[in-house]
């Protein structure tokens, strides 16, 4: 049997140094393609990918969404994402296809397709686990990609609050963004796209299409300013009828956010008690085999495409100052 054969899907609205470090790392795992679909126009970024090889870019304007399934762009960036992912899938010559978002990075293209190809024909999506990034207590962040990861934390009701005390209830396993992960899915099997796993696979494909070998590296705030700005933009989603699509930890986070926005030693307090890591919740987390020690750096996927990007928190957090303007304007954010 040959290697299995995997394209990678993304929607992205970040800023430039984030996507880049996504696409060049993406790709050096070994994707037959990276499909990449920009959310809002960015002619610099435009202009550093073009060219770059086994990359396709789709600026998503009123012309691509026209053609769209539902004929207009989706009000939630979710659905942006589902119905992106709808077309790649639907028309894609690969086997497989994982669609993550650009804040998330693949462990390694050699453990993904060793996972894929022990993948038996009745299984129709792969979920990949996933770890959060995190910072020391203490500690002066530099670079969007300084600091180590916490894995979902095993039998949280009891060690969760052992832990982060009267800030569990923050956290889901142990993480502030999701702790399912995403999921790799078989092509030609008629999956209805949804962000973590089809909507109509089969009930017991959770429980025997897990990745052994590969692991998402996930960055839920690259800096606290884009921790700070990710929740209050989730808490200025639409709301519809249907059940909230956040669960009760994050929830807690968006309206803790919103409640303390302008207050600047607040605000870092909050992220200081659910993205930083005392060197005893670090130990304890090391103990229960919840914590991975080995930092990230895309920089050598970068170098090989010839970008060579500022990875500074001043730069990122410059940049989502100025495209993000009117959002800390509405809500007052004082970091």
């Amino acid at each position: 049997m040959g290697r299995p054969v995997w394209d990678v899907v993304a929607t992205v609205d970040e800023p430039a140094p984030l996507v880049l470090a996504f696409v060049a790392h993406t790709l050096s795992l070994g994707p037959r393609c990276l499909h990449l679909y920009l959310d809002r126009p960015n002619p610099a970024l435009q202009a550093a990918l073009a060219g770059i090889p086994r990359l396709t870019i789709t600026l998503c304007d009123d012309a691509h969404w026209a053609g769209s399934a539902r004929k207009k762009r989706p009000p939630l960036h979710v659905g942006r994402q589902k119905e992106n992912a709808r077309q790649v899938y639907e028309s894609t010559n690969a086997e497989w296809m994982v669609s993550i978002d650009c804040d998330e990075f693949l462990s390694s293209g050699a453990a993904l397709e060793a996972d894929l190809a022990a993948q038996g024909p009745e299984v129709t999506f792969m979920r990949i686990p996933v770890r959060e990034r995190v910072l020391p207590a203490g500690v002066d962040q530099v670079g969007i990609f300084d600091g180590m990861f916490r894995l979902p934390l095993p039998q949280y009701a009891q060690n969760g609050p052992k832990i982060y005390g009267d800030d569990a209830g923050f956290l889901r396993l142990g993480l502030t963004g999701h702790a399912i992960g995403k999921s790799a899915f078989r092509v030609g099997r008629g999956l209805q796209m949804c962000i973590h796993a089809p909507l109509n696979a089969p009930q017991n494909a959770p429980q025997g299409a897990g990745a052994m070998r590969a692991f998402l590296r996930h960055f839920d705030g690259l800096t606290d300013l884009h921790y700070a700005l990710k929740l209050l933009r989730r808490a200025r989603e639409p709301q519809f009828k249907s059940p909230p699509r956040h669960g009760p930890a994050r929830m807690a986070q968006m309206a803790v956010m919103e409640d303390i926005a302008r207050d600047p030693a607040m605000v870092a307090q909050m992220v200081q008690r659910v993205k930083r890591l005392t060197d005893d919740q670090a130990a304890a987390l090391a103990a229960l085999g919840a914590l991975d020690a080995q930092g990230f750096n895309p920089s050598a996927a970068l170098a090989g495409l010839g970008l060579m990007p500022d990875l500074s928190v001043a730069a990122f957090d410059a940049e989502l100052r100025a495209r993000d303007a009117g959002l800390l304007g509405e809500t007052g954010l004082g970091i």
